[in-house]
């Protein structure tokens, strides 16, 4: 016959195994599939993660939508268009056609013409493109009506298409396309005070406003170089903003160094050198063979040789094939695109599992509480009983009949039996308590780990914080976090490590941590050398 006690472990022995299950369930992505509408949601913002969930439909399923994610992806991580026979553009444009489907047309023509344009720069067949597209714009999804409103813009420099942006910015209360809107409007006219004007919108942003701010301040000082009648002190202030936010890529910005080589700025113009030392260090006969990035190292050594014929000549080279709009997740990068897929898609797959979690943790946590209250419940009864034992046994000392003798023992024998009892419910409450102490520091650490996953403050969490963070993460990714024991670092570095296996960038991570550039570069070196490898990046990524 089973004990109380072994009844109630049996019991929470059961519910954590459920509890452990219903979290496997959630997060298994194996048999995880998604329609063709979250998949088109999620490439908004993560195109690596969609094109995963893409290569599992079927693209019998929806042709023309399928080509269509198919081609939107690709535009999201490279910003090109792959030219050749039966292209998933052209075939998406027939089927919507023959579909009588304006919607997904729309969509279609604004991808086909961002592509070209991107491609082969050819304005005229763009334009012929977006301007088809703009039939339907008033049935165009809202964030895709705002990006063809904007290439738009850059592409015509009429002021007709800076106010249908600013005001379906102003309809969706997106505030980067507004200030957008205000600085083309800014550039067409030449007025620098409205351009000011856009920046103090975008100013106003809440949160990562350097994306925002660092390629508007970029895109200005490059029109400003364009007409020319600008004095070079004041494109000289914007660029050096550009730089503070980051808006400035010196991988690409073969204009800009030649602004700075002519105005003086020789140690700003350094920075290209640096980006582009191993490969002037070894030039061979390949100039012709590359893309337009192979040219720009050959443009910096014959401007220091002194012969800036030739040199005009590889920036009319590299005008010809650089990208007009460079994409964040392009294939230079195609590492920093992994680890923000891997981090990304555990995100998307805690949010999809953290419901049943907190539920199946409020069950779990309530039932302990109940068997605890009933378990102290049953103590004091027996403590009662045990009392009123010891008072029956205090009126009989006296007596010396021998059934009273023999009641004496049997009773002696029954409080014996209830100490024993109550000494091994005093053992089963210390292990409940402890249970509960356990599952409510993975709630709280599922709460602190929604917070970073959300992007929000968590820097005052202290260490008690980080260590409950700690514990719930080892439910999420135990394989990760054994990795980490490994390394036997300390929880606040562990923690550091777990934010950027998640995916989280340099950016992202100041915010959640509240940490400055410095400190971040600080850690990973620390962390670096802490655990003897070669890269922070082996730290972080999924590979053992």
């Amino acid at each position: 016959m089973f004990t109380f006690a072994g009844r109630m472990k049996k019991t929470v022995i059961l519910f954590l195994f459920s509890l452990l299950l219903t979290f496997v369930v959630g997060c298994t992505p194996s048999h995880y599939r998604l329609s063709f509408e979250e998949i088109d949601d999620m490439a908004d913002y993560y195109p690596a993660q969609a094109n995963v969930f893409l290569e599992r439909t079927d693209s019998n399923d929806n042709k023309g939508y399928y080509k269509l994610l198919a081609c939107k992806i690709r535009y999201q991580i490279l910003g090109v268009y792959i030219l050749r026979r039966d292209s998933d553009i052209e075939d998406a444009i027939q089927i919507f056609t023959k579909e009588n489907n304006e919607p997904m047309l729309a969509r279609a023509l604004y991808y086909k013409g961002a592509m070209t344009f991107n491609t082969t720069h050819d304005t005229t067949q763009t334009l012929q493109i977006l301007k088809q597209a703009c039939r339907y714009s008033s049935i165009m999804r809202q964030k895709e009506k705002l990006d063809l409103y904007d290439l738009m813009c850059r592409i015509t420099h009429d002021n007709s298409y800076t106010v249908k942006l600013e005001d379906e910015a102003r309809q969706s209360h997106n505030i980067s396309h507004r200030a957008w809107a205000t600085l083309y409007r800014a550039v067409n006219n030449q007025d620098r005070q409205l351009a000011e004007e856009a920046f103090d919108i975008a100013y106003s942003i809440s949160e990562n406003k350097d994306s925002t701010l660092g390629p508007m301040y970029n895109y200005y000082f490059q029109k400003l170089i364009e007409q020319g009648n600008t004095p070079d002190s004041v494109i000289m202030d914007y660029i050096n903003l550009a730089d503070n936010y980051g808006g400035i890529n010196y991988k690409t910005s073969v204009d800009l160094y030649r602004f700075l080589w002519r105005y003086g700025k020789t140690q700003k113009g350094e920075k290209f050198l640096n980006a582009y030392k191993p490969e002037i260090d070894e030039l061979s006969n390949y100039m012709y063979l590359g893309s337009y990035e192979h040219l720009i190292p050959f443009y910096f050594v014959y401007l220091h040789l002194g012969d800036t014929t030739t040199a005009d000549n590889i920036v009319k080279l590299i005008h010809q094939s650089e990208p007009v709009i460079e994409r964040q997740g392009n294939a230079n990068k195609e590492q920093k695109v992994k680890l923000m897929y891997e981090g990304g898609y555990s995100s998307y797959r805690y949010a999809q599992a953290k419901n049943w979690i907190l539920v199946a943790s409020i069950i779990v946590l309530a039932i302990l509480l109940t068997m605890t209250y009933l378990s102290v419940s049953r103590i004091r009864k027996a403590q009662s009983t045990i009392a009123a034992l010891h008072h029956s046994l205090h009126q009989l000392k006296d007596v010396e009949n021998a059934t009273l003798a023999e009641r004496c023992e049997q009773l002696n024998h029954d409080i014996i039996t209830q100490v024993r009892k109550l000494k091994r419910r005093d053992k089963d409450i210390e292990l409940y308590k402890t249970q509960i102490g356990e599952l409510t520091d993975i709630s709280q650490g599922l709460v602190y780990y929604s917070q970073a996953v959300q992007n929000k403050n968590i820097s005052q969490i202290g260490k008690q914080g980080i260590l409950q963070l700690l514990a719930s993460y080892r439910m999420i990714d135990e394989k990760y976090s054994k990795r980490l024991a490994c390394y036997d670092l300390n929880p606040s570095h562990c923690l550091f490590c777990i934010l950027y296996h998640m995916g989280k960038t340099d950016e992202e991570v100041m915010q959640i941590m509240q940490y400055s550039m410095a400190n971040i570069r600080v850690r990973k070196s620390r962390i670096k050398s802490d655990c003897e490898v070669d890269s922070f990046e082996a730290v972080i990524s999924r590979e053992a």
